[in-house]
């Protein structure tokens, strides 16, 4: 009973706390955000600081989360939803913009504590078992593989060999063939697997989401933490240069790209097709996390230092994604996962 009359009141305090700071007093919170980060700014963090909208959409993902803590509670569901709340008080700690609003999810994790905990996600979430992979599916890996490399490492330096300097609008019409060259060939040659695991996740819906939502968890925090320490080496509020580049980007290709094209083509390929090869747990999760994380650096970075300082929150990425799979063997689960992740991170650099 404690428990719910403490989260009920403490949501109606948060959700009015993100109305006054964010809304009615947002002048006065966007002065003060960039007092407290004055010696660290550089223009990407002081055009987003600077933003309104970006309060608007923080004030939104804190109100819509609160509401939801509040109707959980009031239908007497906290035990079956105790994953996601533990989620959304993670996910309320890096949005707060005041003391207030980093208490009460702070207060949440050690009230959560007291809600017993669910049926384990094992014996609700159908998890897929190993698949006998045969000599065809090893083949239509290291295709893909093969082709996903070239078209990412080596296509461009073949096309720079016979058309010098070319222009932004070739090389926008480049990525959109490519993108979808690569998209059509993922799906025709994994259809089947592809279509059963996103039948399997449909079925199992509610299941499956608690996972989703608990890994989702996990990589805001490894991405909270590879930020911290990529700060503490470059003393400033940075972003890798693979970054730099998506956010210059016209929103009508980044939204699509990053959210449809990226999650199901790098999931097949990073996850799906390294698992095919790769039998062992750990060397699956370490090749499949550092390939995936050096991919979004190398050859893009003036040093290496930075080449292996911004790989960082790609590879515990990478790592987070590739346990979610050991785990589940549903590929549906990570391009879910994944798409959440890119869908945020695009809206977010849109504001």
């Amino acid at each position: 009973m404690k428990e719910k009359i403490y989260f009920i009141t403490s949501s109606i305090i948060g959700i009015i706390s993100l109305l006054y700071n964010n809304i009615i007093n947002l002048d006065e919170l966007i002065k003060e955000e960039i007092a407290n980060v004055d010696n660290i700014l550089n223009n990407d963090t002081l055009n987003m600081l600077s933003n309104p909208h970006y309060y608007y959409f923080l004030a939104i993902i804190g109100i819509s989360l609160f509401l939801s803590i509040i109707i959980i509670f009031l239908t007497k569901k906290e035990t079956k939803y105790r994953t996601f709340l533990l989620t959304s008080s993670i996910i309320l700690i890096f949005t707060s913009s005041s003391t207030v609003l980093l208490l009460i999810p702070l207060i949440n994790l050690f009230f959560i504590s007291n809600i017993p905990k669910p049926e384990k996600i094992k014996k609700e979430m159908p998890i897929l078992d190993k698949k006998i992979v045969t000599k065809k599916i090893i083949i239509k890996s290291i295709l893909l593989i093969i082709i996903y490399l070239f078209i990412n490492f080596f296509l461009m330096d073949l096309i720079l060999f016979f058309i010098k300097n070319p222009s932004a609008h070739f090389n926008m019409f480049l990525n959109i063939i490519t993108d979808i060259f690569l998209f059509v060939l993922t799906i025709s040659l994994f259809y089947q697997e592809l279509i059963y695991s996103f039948k399997l996740l449909i079925q199992n819906f509610s299941s499956y989401s608690k996972y989703i939502f608990k890994n989702f968890g996990f990589l805001l925090l490894a991405n909270i933490g590879c930020s911290l320490i990529i700060m503490l080496f470059t003393h400033e509020i940075s972003t890798s240069q693979n970054q730099i580049a998506l956010n210059n980007l016209p929103f009508w290709y980044l939204l699509p790209a990053a959210s449809i094209y990226a999650p199901l083509v790098e999931e097949v390929v990073f996850r799906g097709c390294f698992r095919n090869l790769i039998k062992n747990d750990k060397l699956f999760l370490i090749i499949s996390a550092l390939s995936f994380g050096f991919l979004h650096t190398i050859g893009q970075e003036a040093t290496i230092i930075n080449t292996l300082l911004y790989a960082l929150p790609y590879i515990a990425m990478g790592f987070v994604l590739a346990y979610t799979y050991k785990k589940s063997g549903n590929i549906a689960t990570n391009i879910t996962l994944h798409f959440l992740n890119n869908f945020l991170s695009c809206m977010i650099s849109f504001l």
